[in-house]
């Protein structure tokens, strides 16, 4: 989100008059870097709004924009405190110290930067700003500190700086997890009541729900908004319930305020849900297990036991170990609905490569793959022309699921090229900050029915796999591991993990605006790589299991049953069959297995023998399961 801003530039505190228009991310300020200098004023600044002529004064404000907040002389340093308020009120912020941070005895200063949603005239500016602090727990709770030159119509702030002795001390937080603020622009009628009676407690919805007085009737308009959104309603109809609830509010704020709430928050989801009635049916739903497995739809492989149709996967590597080259080979066979290393594709899919690390290096791939492979026409492979996209951002994850619906993509694959790059700045060991990447990856997963692969680095010690904290692993489907002639199944969900693929290179050249670049294009040599082989002999219990099956399906009547996924099997026999053999396993011994044991150890040998791709099962429309040979 650009801000609309007026930059100064001086060497003494008269010249800060004069500026030039420019427009700026709140990412933008948070990457400006200190200046070290011992004279504050030898720096440059900011008006944060639009100023008539480009003269800073009252007169020739034309809107204000951002919340710039200076605290000055506070006794403990509450560097953290600001950072972790703010967040916890999903508030998208810089935060930095000051320039006189920890000078003499001039104490503890800080700046903070919030953004917000809209701007505002410069009228509404001054009882804007009291309102945002007044809101923000962290910065009423340090009122008394903060600059009273904050709210004035035209004030200017100076970029950050510090003087040489004070570099140590120098700290600044580009917040980002939240949304940015709505400002309240109309005055509040405050009491002077003491802090110690203070109601701390946020009010129940029920409770809002009967109206609120004045002070509070913005903020719970907006919370009342979030909620109506996050549970599914659509911008008319929850423009109709706040317009009515806010009737019962004493007064009613006027309404083209409440509609300037509404359509602000019509794309976000950062209020928490919160019931407003009863559900009309209980959320879980307790059903026999037969009954289970009818209503709950079979796996279906996009790529044959590899990727399914939607989910979360990755393709990692150590750097230059060739993921890239892997990631488009797939995303072109996905494209054209082609085999990719013998695994059967279920058709064609719309393809979105989202190249953030090496925008250019993927687009002359991708044309040396288009050469070599001599493709005219591919209308549903799509690049992002763009690389910059953060998973804490729900701007930007709001913005590329808007792109998506614009061309009416759906059931697409997505590849983003990298999860470094796309997490910036979250913590990669940090299991909260990478559950809050992966669930915005399911948003985008369960709004589009979409398959995710990401690609991304191994740590120094490759053997420890992906790099990242290690909450992730568990949210993926499939992990695939490459390097630079071969890659291998790290994980997958209900497939074969006894699978290695090796694979050479072609080069390409004649590439680029002026024929001079050139690439590889990956060769697939569908051969498996010696690392791993599905097709180690079997023994023990599966090699029994599998040849008193065998016999049984050669010897079986039931010949081209159709199941419910559309595959008609040449031959197979029940699942409740299937399982009877188990008792003619036999033990080291000689001895049966004991009949207690037999029911679990025939589900984990039949597992094996379907992941090495010996036997399958699947369901009819009845909801009898069958065992039969893989159809490849």
């Amino acid at each position: 989100m650009k801000h609309k801003l007026l930059k100064l530039q001086g060497t003494n505190e008269s010249e800060f008059a004069r500026g030039v228009p420019v427009e700026m991310t709140l990412k933008e300020l948070g990457e400006l870097p200190f200046k070290i200098t011992e004279d504050k004023f030898n720096n440059s600044g900011f008006v944060f709004g639009e100023v008539e002529g480009n003269y800073r004064n009252n007169k020739n404000m034309i809107n204000r924009t951002l919340f710039p907040i200076d605290i000055d002389g506070v006794p403990n340093d509450i560097f953290d405190e600001l950072v972790e308020g703010l967040k916890a009120q999903g508030i998208n912020a810089v935060v930095h110290t000051s320039h006189n941070h920890k000078v003499g005895d001039k104490g503890n200063r800080f700046r903070v930067i919030a953004e917000t949603s809209k701007t505002m005239t410069p009228d509404e500016f001054p009882d804007a700003v009291p309102n945002f602090i007044d809101d923000v727990q962290v910065l009423k709770k340090y009122a008394k500190y903060i600059d009273p030159c904050t709210d004035r119509k035209s004030q200017y702030f100076l970029a950050p700086s510090h003087p040489p002795e004070t570099e140590k001390f120098a700290r600044k937080v580009y917040i980002n997890g939240g949304q940015p603020y709505i400002p309240d622009t109309l005055k509040r009628i405050t009491k002077d009541i003491p802090s110690s009676k203070v109601e701390s407690e946020k009010t129940s919805m029920k409770d809002i729900l009967k109206g609120v007085s004045e002070g509070s009737r913005h903020n719970e308009c907006a919370r009342v908004t979030g909620t109506m959104f996050n549970k599914g309603m659509v911008y008319e109809e929850v423009l109709q319930i706040v317009s009515g609830w806010n009737q019962l509010n004493k007064p009613p704020l006027p309404q083209e305020e409440v509609d300037r709430v509404v359509q602000d928050l019509k794309f976000t989801n950062s209020f928490p849900t919160e019931e407003l009635t009863e559900p009309s049916e209980p959320r879980y739903q307790l059903l026999h297990t037969q009954d289970a497995r009818t209503s709950r739809p079979q796996v279906k492989w996009l790529v044959d036991r590899i990727f399914k149709e939607k989910g979360i996967c990755t393709i990692y590597a150590p750097k230059s170990q060739g993921k890239t080259f892997l990631a488009i080979d797939l995303a072109y066979k996905l494209a054209l609905g082609q085999d990719w290393f013998g695994h059967k594709v279920l058709g064609a899919r719309n393809v979105v490569y989202f190249a953030m690390e090496d925008w250019d290096g993927v687009n002359i791939r991708q044309q040396g793959y288009e050469l070599h492979h001599q493709l005219k026409s591919l209308p549903n492979l799509y690049v992002v022309d763009d690389d910059e996209f953060q998973l804490d951002n729900k701007s930007m994850v709001r913005d590329f699921m808007e792109s998506l619906k614009s061309v009416n993509i759906v059931n697409p694959v997505i590849i983003f090229d990298t999860w470094q790059d796309m997490t910036t700045y979250l913590k990669g060991n940090d299991n909260d900050d990478m559950s809050l990447a992966i669930n915005m990856l399911k948003k985008i997963v369960k709004e589009f029915n979409a398959l995710i692969i990401f690609l991304g680095h191994t740590g120094k010690d490759v053997s420890k796999g992906f790099r990242g904290a290690s909450s992730i692993e568990g949210h993926l489907d499939t992990a695939i591991i490459s390097s630079y002639g071969s890659w291998q199944l790290g994980k997958v969900k209900n497939g074969s993990m006894d699978l290695a693929y090796e694979f050479s290179y072609d080069t390409v050249d004649g590439l680029g605006a002026d024929g001079d670049e050139d690439t590889l294009v990956i060769n697939p040599l569908y051969k498996q790589s010696s690392g791993k082989s599905p097709h180690k002999k079997r023994q023990g219990n599966q090699a029994q299991l599998y040849d008193l099956i065998k016999v049984a399906l050669d010897k079986s009547a039931l010949i081209g049953k159709v199941l419910v996924d559309g595959v008609a099997c040449k031959k197979c026999i029940t699942y409740a069959d299937a399982q009877k053999l188990m008792s003619k396993v036999k033990k080291n011994d000689g001895k049966s297995i004991d009949s207690f044991r037999q029911n679990s150890l025939f589900k984990s040998v039949l597992k094996s023998l379907s992941e090495r791709r010996d036997l399958d099962r699947g369901m009819s429309n009845d909801g009898q399961e069958y065992i039969y040979y893989p159809i490849i």
